[in-house]
């Protein structure tokens, strides 16, 4: 199990991170111009062997290793094309691809009449050469002037090929787009911060921009006009900063509830829980994706066609059991808790694959944890805390009686979870028991950043892709050091744009331009 906390408080790495570069090119845009723990993590191993194998052909890329894809001459015609045009079409600086009128391509003149980004076919192929050539740089995407009528067979593309979750702008100007189907597959593009539809029929419907800005929650800009979202007033989490006697009772839960379920000793954990415990697992969105991603990020990409059916039946299993209280439509339903020491101990085995044996989990534990003790007017010492991490699903089923994959070799599929527990102390001061446990799941979209780094499970201010998403919204003159130096000296977004307003607005031109290029000459302004 791994040790998150460390005696200073938070994780013992640096939180900063490398992220994305530069701004996106506008004219080009509207076609003008293991895993065991963030602090002892292990190197991902390299991929195992070759993606064929027996058994019959899927539809992703099993099948035998003479398996002739679908539309292969149109693939390999697109790899060509990329391999000749790559610096030409993408910028490797700020992550941006060009399709625009990419018919009239002079490498595509023998199949000019089947590049039609409508086609389920012909956009499959297309990402799939875009994702073997660009992979995670990709960030922007250009497709103005391509003829298209339903955007959403381009983007369902992206979204199967897993290339949806990096890309922050999109522009498909100069198309016959006519109604709003896109926005099913656009939901999916949770960094998506700028869209531009310009010049198509659909953004003449009197819902075009209530329903794309109400839907696609993540926008900042449509259509070159920015979005007035109002800023949150909340304060900004900041890092834990944790006593001796608040890390004894997480060295606690992680000893005897995480490793234990981990381990699979019930026994050690039913002795933790009291008779009277409480027990639920909470999602919104599905934890588990549906489609279960086979890629070297997630050990899986070596298994042959028959390996990923049986893994990806057994997490529609898995999916089906959990006893989930959907907060989508089931806020105020009871019938999903567990009550009573058994019945919390059960649900959590259920969680962690149940009867299914070809699963174990783990757990990665972040150290930003919060843990209040309770006293004034209590007759039992008590204690609330909440617990961030990530959670692992390991699939390893079982051939002669030994597993086919160690655990640090095993695929996985990962989600976040949030976990308050309620615990009280007993008479003697030595042990405490957990009366409440509200675990609450969601999805781990980006496993690894572009660093190599591990996705967080929690959200702090000055995140580098936040500080790009305000810099964008409420300052895009400013230089991303000075933008950082604004958020983490004020508490909230709402005093950031204050601050911009009743300060900065009043500066003379000079000044500010000095201001917004220096976070030094910021820093005394805030300062000041």
């Amino acid at each position: 199990m791994s040790r998150p906390y460390t005696k200073g408080g938070g994780p013992n790495r640096a939180d900063s991170r490398r992220r994305r570069k530069g701004d996106y090119d506008r004219d080009v845009l509207t076609d003008r111009g293991g895993h065991n723990s963030s602090w002892n993590a292990k190197p991902d191993r390299s991929r195992r062997g070759s993606r064929g194998g027996s058994g019959p052909p899927g539809k992703g890329t099993g099948g035998s290793d003479n398996q002739v894809p679908q539309s292969t001459m149109m693939t390999t015609l697109l790899d060509l094309l990329f391999q000749k045009s790559s610096s030409v079409i993408f910028n490797r600086e700020s992550g941006m691809l060009n399709l625009s009128n990419f018919s009239q391509s002079q490498d595509l003149t023998d199949v000019r009449k089947s590049v039609d980004f409508n086609n389920v076919t012909f956009c499959r192929s297309l990402v799939s050469v875009i994702k073997s050539h660009m992979g995670s740089m990709l960030r922007a995407v250009a497709v103005n002037h391509n003829k298209i009528t339903k955007l959403s067979v381009f983007l369902s593309a992206l979204v199967e090929a897993d290339l949806h979750i990096g890309i922050t702008a999109l522009s498909a100007t100069g198309n016959t787009i006519d109604d709003l189907s896109f926005i099913g597959p656009l939901k999916r593009f949770v960094n998506l911060g700028e869209l531009v539809l310009k010049e198509n029929p659909v953004t003449r419907r009197e819902d075009y921009n209530s329903s794309v800005i109400q839907k696609v929650k993540s926008l900042m800009m449509l259509d070159d006009k920015v979005i007035n979202r109002a800023p949150l007033r909340l304060p900004n989490p900041i890092p834990s900063s944790l006593s001796q006697l608040q890390f004894q009772v997480l060295y606690f839960l992680e000893a005897d509830v995480f490793s234990a379920a981990a381990e699979g000793k019930w026994d050690t954990l039913t002795g933790v829980y009291a008779k009277n415990a409480l027990f639920s697992v909470s999602r919104s969105e599905e934890p588990i994706a549906c489609r279960i991603p086979f890629d070297a990020k997630h050990k899986s990409d070596a298994l042959n066609p028959t390996q990923r059916k049986v893994m990806t039946d057994d997490f529609v299993f898995l999916r089906k059991n959990v006893p989930w209280r959907n907060l989508h439509v089931e806020i105020h339903s009871l019938r999903s808790i567990a009550c009573g020491q058994t019945k919390a101990v059960k649900a959590i085995n259920i969680l962690g694959g149940g009867e299914r044996k070809f699963f174990s989990v783990s757990h990665e534990l972040n150290g930003n944890a919060n843990v209040v003790f309770l006293s004034d007017n209590m007759a039992v010492p008590t204690c609330v805390l909440t617990i961030h991490g990530r959670l692992f699903w390991h699939w390893s089923p079982i051939d002669g009686g030994e597993k086919i994959f160690a655990r640090d070799d095993a695929p996985f599929v990962s989600c976040f979870f949030h976990r308050t527990m309620s615990l009280t102390l007993d008479p003697n001061g030595t042990t405490w028991s957990v009366h409440n446990d509200m675990m609450f799941l969601r999805p781990d979209r980006l496993l690894r950043q572009e660093s190599g780094e591990k996705a967080l499970p929690m959200f702090f201010a000055n995140d580098p892709m936040r500080i790009e998403e305000m810099r964008r919204r409420y300052l895009p003159q400013a230089k991303t050091d000075v933008m950082k130096t604004i958020v983490e000296a004020v508490s909230s977004d709402a005093d950031v744009v204050g601050f911009i307003q009743n300060c900065l607005a009043k500066l003379p031109p000079d000044q500010l331009e000095i201001a917004l290029s220096a976070s030094d000459v910021m820093a005394n302004l805030l300062g000041g």
